[in-house]
């Protein structure tokens, strides 16, 4: 590799290098990176402008750099939670704001409903199945933190179970921005009180996972249509719709 005139792109360019062989797969995750002098020497570059390179991709936790470590510096697993940091920042900064991050999982969740109605794969319906077994098991335990947990989850695992790895990102990512927000803002209310967790709530989740398993895909649609519709509204009336997006308090 050519050695490089350390500058003030030498750091951002490094670290582009590096980000392509960790992204691509070349370098297997839980592993490590050469000792910095040798990365250094890779490079052509002084110390302090290989750090500048490592930290940008620890700020988008790709790697983890321990301070006098002569193992090298560590690849990190792909983190939903790290990437809806940095993606909440971005929507923070863009000025977005809660009633689109709803509008959002409007949009597509009735779709994900009507694609497992249509295909009634045996598969998806086992997992839908346990899930109501894990909600009801929650449900005996009497946590609302546990219950809200697992009704949250349901939103991620019908978008899962249509195997589109972007729509179930996006999916994820919605869920905990909205977590992250409502907890910074101080303004989340007890569990126990969103509507998704009430009996009339878990009879819905029960209700859309019925329509799936007989394939009318129409009437789940619009069941799912609706409970989202609702769901929205519980929390908007307690919120600003038009409230920026915020996860620093």
């Amino acid at each position: 590799m050519p050695r490089r005139t350390a500058g003030p792109d030498a750091p951002e360019a490094i670290a582009d290098e590096l980000r392509r062989l960790l992204v691509g797969g070349d370098i297997d995750r839980g592993g490590v990176l050469q000792p910095i002098t040798k990365l250094m020497d890779r490079f052509g570059v002084s110390r302090p402008t290989l750090r500048s390179a490592l930290r940008i991709l620890e700020s988008e936790h790709l790697v983890s750099v321990k301070r006098g470590s002569r193992k090298g510096i560590r690849i990190l697993e792909p983190n939903i939670e790290a990437a809806s940091r940095v993606s909440a920042q971005t929507l923070q900064v863009a000025g977005a704001n809660l009633g689109d991050l709803y509008d959002a999982r409007w949009m597509f969740e009735p779709a994900a409903v009507r694609l497992l109605a249509e295909r009634r794969d045996v598969r998806d319906i086992a997992q839908l199945r346990a899930f109501l077994r894990q909600l009801d098991a929650a449900v005996r335990q009497k946590d609302p933190v546990v219950v809200a947990a697992e009704a949250a989850r349901f939103h991620s695992l019908i978008v899962e179970l249509t195997g589109n790895k972007v729509l179930a990102l996006v999916s994820g990512l919605i869920a905990s921005v909205l977590q992250h927000h409502q907890v910074a803002s101080r303004t989340h209310p007890p569990p126990a009180a969103s509507p998704a967790i009430q009996p009339r709530g878990i009879k819905s989740l029960r209700k859309l996972v019925a329509l799936i398993e007989a394939g009318q895909a129409d009437d789940a649609e619009r069941h799912w249509r609706t409970h989202v519709t609702n769901e929205a509204a519980y929390w908007l009336k307690l919120q600003d719709r038009f409230e920026t997006i915020n996860i620093f308090g």
